[in-house]
């Protein structure tokens, strides 16, 4: 029976606009933090897919690859799930449709986990392609979907079989009073045996080399997410010196996790600006609610392991955001094998240069205010995510005043402020204008104001 070295879990939601409001980024969120607790953490991976169409299934198995399926969301009394269609609206897949899908595209699949209601038809289904497919009899509440998911995926994480995963599962919902409804129910490939499926194949001793001989503990396996490279320390850089490779994965992401927490003790509010100016993807992808800094910061934390974004620019703009911590961050960076230097002032006569040759503009407020209304004129500023991607446009500086200022990148005002009483801010603001709104008439009002008042440096 096949084994991985490495084990891909796919998660794909779907909640399609006329349905049912579902916990699934809680759902996500559980399973991903059992799997960070549990021993084997790095040797899963784990990828989240939303909104997911069907042609996003095939394009998802085709990518991935994984070991693991779970699908998160609503199924149907009559045997079918519910995907996102074209127009946001539910678009049902049939049991012999999800057969076909995972009989063409069964690879490495050993596991499907359908977190739907009614999904036992489509589990008994895919169990002729598939070793062992969980599936659900009847409606099952959200949070016992969240609670058997956390649950059996942790269980997999520690090396446990199948069948033992299963069952703690739904051990975990009678713990928490939750197995008086729908539970699910585990159905297996014929010849299949549960108690006999492991996921992860056993971990191979580490080969002797010079380090064993001197007692060296071994190389820490790679976390799940590919990470920024380590830039190579420049000389005279201000950062402790860095072993040969970065802190073992756990101790690292727990250094993250609490620098996080103590930048923004008190502001989870302030966290979640700096993550939206990283990207409005990553923002939209934060658990909602009233949480404090330190558990924001965990999930924070994930986030930017999944996606890749703990590398020096992140760094570099939290040493900007707060540099009264600036030994605290270049340590935890120097955990991850990231080289952080703080940027290097000018020299007395050189800023002199600068401050005489680019002044900031002396802009009135009416002047501002209307520079407001011109730019609320272009059409491209109505929508909030344009607004957003104009505020990530800006030179880093800017971006970093911005977030200071307490605002998510939005607000025309605030935009304004900040880039008014920087020297070329105004520049800048108008090319990041200009490159979603064109040459449209209420752009031209705008460079033709910005012109006459003398707040550019040159025309368009």
């Amino acid at each position: 029976m096949r084994q991985a070295e490495r084990v891909k879990i796919l998660f794909l939601a779907a909640n399609p606009a006329e349905t049912v409001r579902l916990a699934l980024d809680e759902e996500a969120r559980a399973i991903e933090h059992k799997i960070r607790a549990a021993e084997h953490r790095d040797r899963f991976e784990f990828i989240t897919q939303w909104a997911v169409r069907a042609d996003d299934l095939l394009q998802a198995l085709n990518q991935h690859r994984p070991e693991v399926v779970h699908f998160g969301g609503h199924g149907s009394d009559s045997g079918e799930i519910l995907l996102t269609g074209r127009d946001g609206q539910a678009q049902p897949v049939s049991p012999r449709a999800l057969e076909t899908l995972f009989r063409t595209l069964r690879d490495d699949i050993r596991v499907v986990v359908l977190s739907a209601c009614y999904s036992r038809p489509q589990a008994e289904a895919i169990t002729s392609s598939i070793d062992c497919v969980v599936g659900v009899q009847g409606a099952i509440a959200d949070h016992a979907a969240v609670a058997f998911a956390a649950s059996f995926y942790r269980a997999l994480a520690f090396g446990r079989s199948v069948q033992n995963a299963f069952d703690q599962g739904v051990t975990a919902l009678a713990l928490e009073g939750l197995d008086h409804g729908a539970v699910p129910s585990l159905h297996l490939r014929e010849g299949v045996v549960a108690d006999e499926m492991f996921l992860l194949a056993p971990a191979a001793d580490p080969t002797p080399g010079p380090s064993s001989a001197t007692g060296a503990a071994p190389a820490p396996v790679p976390i799940t997410t590919q990470v920024g490279s380590a830039p190579t320390p420049t000389e005279g850089a201000l950062i402790p010196t860095l072993p040969g490779r970065p802190l073992p994965p756990e101790q690292r992401e727990r250094m993250l996790t609490e620098l996080l927490g103590a930048l923004f003790d008190g502001d989870p509010e302030g966290l979640r600006r700096w993550v939206h100016g990283l990207g409005k993807r990553l923002h939209a992808e934060l658990p909602g609610g009233a949480v404090s800094a330190a558990q924001l910061g965990f999930d924070v934390a994930l986030l930017l392991q999944r996606h890749g974004r703990v590398d020096g620019d992140m760094f570099a703009g939290l040493l900007a955001l707060r540099p009264g911590h600036a030994g605290r961050i270049r340590q935890v960076a120097a955990g991850w094998g990231i080289a952080v230097s703080p940027p290097t002032p000018p020299r007395p006569d050189e800023a002199a240069v600068t401050t005489k040759s680019a002044p900031a503009p002396r802009v009135s407020q009416a002047v501002r205010d209307r520079l407001v209304g011109l730019i609320e004129a272009c059409s491209s500023i109505r929508d909030a995510a344009t607004r957003t991607m104009i505020g990530e446009r800006l030179p880093q500086t800017l971006a970093n005043k911005l977030l200071q200022s307490g605002s998510l990148h939005v607000q025309v005002s605030n935009l304004v402020a900040v880039c008014a009483e920087a020297p070329e801010g105004l520049t800048e603001l108008r090319n990041a204008i200009q490159h979603f709104e064109g040459d449209s008439y209420p752009m031209r009002d705008l460079n033709e104001f910005l012109r006459t008042n003398a707040l550019v440096s040159e025309p368009t």
